[in-house]
């Protein structure tokens, strides 16, 4: 088992990384959205 987990480690650690930084992108895009649709609806 010991063995393994350097293995496994890796594209684990490039996963997670890779999930938050989506995350951060749909965040963003989803805040950049919103105002649009906000000023819309005050409009």
């Amino acid at each position: 088992m010991r063995e393994k987990s350097p293995r496994f480690a890796e594209p684990l650690k490039r996963k997670v990384q890779w999930t938050l930084r989506a995350a951060k992108t749909l965040a963003r895009l989803d805040r950049a959205n919103d105002f649009p649709i906000r000023r819309a609806e005050l409009a």
